[in-house]
């Protein structure tokens, strides 16, 4: 059963009726009934009708349906308390006074709308990020999986899971939100970044064949990337100023009190960034292994008794 049509059905009917009486009987009440009634049928059969069935014939997404027939709801409502003031309201004065707070309680009540609407058209214009990128906003990081005029969903990484790898867990972000965020994009323009690894050793290992060992997967591990990588840095220092970019791999020192540290630092595509630290790791704990050299230190705790 379709209330819509039979609301309005009844709404015509009466407003019928109504002009009928008015013949017999003219009032100014009446008059500004019978206005009332046909500026709220005309309102309701575009709103409430037409604009229905389309939004139902156009927009297939649920939510997306759901957001316009609220919208749809408080165009109706707020339009035809407009033409109700317009008619009944004689004094000019209190009739802009009255549009004044109509409009103060419409942008009231659909503040967070109009910002998420906002935000998307400015997201569609700016390009900052696009379905497909990695990105993170608000310490929620994931992969852009849709993009609407209202809301951004990522599928979820990190979080409880130790690694970017997916959460399995949907993140919907209020578009509104993001336009005033700041954005981290992982994948805008390349797709590489920087990732290190730090390994402590002792000072009784032999830290320049361990440097020299670590160097040797790097580039063995980095070769199918370096060529690829290097081309779209190149390309992105076109774009933005970056200086210094170097994609070779390499190992840094750092003293400390116990041990020396090896901070290992690569190249990785950003999508395979766990993958690819596990396999280095691999490689340079079998290189220690072979090596009698070469010793991982861990801190002691001596216990007296």
């Amino acid at each position: 059963m379709n209330y819509n049509a039979i609301g309005g059905i009844l709404l015509i009917l009466t407003t019928v009726g109504l002009l009928g009486l008015d013949d017999i009987t003219p009032a100014y009440d009446l008059s500004n009934i019978i206005r009332s009634l046909s500026a709220i049928t005309i309102t309701y059969f575009f709103f409430e009708i037409v604009l229905k069935v389309l939004i139902s014939k156009k927009v297939k997404d649920r939510k997306a349906t759901y957001l316009f027939k609220r919208l749809n709801n408080s165009a109706f409502y707020a339009i035809s308390v407009f033409w109700l003031l317009t008619i009944w309201v004689e004094n000019t004065e209190t009739l802009l006074l009255s549009y004044g707070l109509l409009s103060a309680a419409v942008a009231l009540a659909l503040q967070d709308v109009f910002k998420d609407l906002i935000g998307g058209f400015v997201l569609l214009g700016s390009g900052n990020y696009h379905v497909g990128d990695r990105i993170e906003v608000d310490n929620v990081v994931g992969d852009v999986v849709k993009i609407s005029l209202l809301y951004t969903t990522l599928l979820e990484i990190r979080n409880w899971v130790d690694g970017d790898q997916p959460t399995g867990r949907l993140s919907i972000i209020p578009n509104g939100k993001v336009s005033r965020a700041v954005i981290h994009n992982y994948t805008k323009d390349h797709e590489f970044i920087w990732d290190e690894i730090v390994i402590p050793i002792t000072y009784t290992s032999d830290w320049q064949d361990a440097i020299k060992r670590i160097k040797t997967i790097l580039i063995e591990k980095q070769a199918h990337l370096s060529k690829r990588a290097e081309k779209q840095i190149k390309d992105l220092s076109k774009r933005y100023y970056i200086e210094n970019h170097v994609i070779e791999p390499n190992v840094f020192i750092k003293l400390t009190d116990n041990w020396i540290e090896l901070h290992i630092r690569y190249i990785t595509d950003t999508t395979t960034r766990r993958t690819m630290k596990s396999d280095v790791s691999m490689e340079i704990l079998i290189e220690i292994q072979k090596s009698e050299s070469i010793s991982v230190a861990s801190e002691t705790m001596r216990i007296l008794p």
